[in-house]
């Protein structure tokens, strides 16, 4: 597996997590923010 590979795992795994934990909040004002941030972040990464 190159770094590539690697990195892009990585990614997935952050990736989950967030989605995750977002998942699990219970209070909406919460969710909509950790949501607002999730896709703030992946419209960065494509953005670079």
């Amino acid at each position: 597996m190159d770094g590539s590979d690697r990195m892009f795992k990585a990614f997935l795994r952050f990736l989950l997590d967030d989605l995750r934990e977002l998942t699990e909040e219970t209070d909406e004002a919460k969710r909509a923010e950790k949501a607002s941030r999730i896709l703030a972040n992946l419209q960065k990464i494509l953005e670079d």
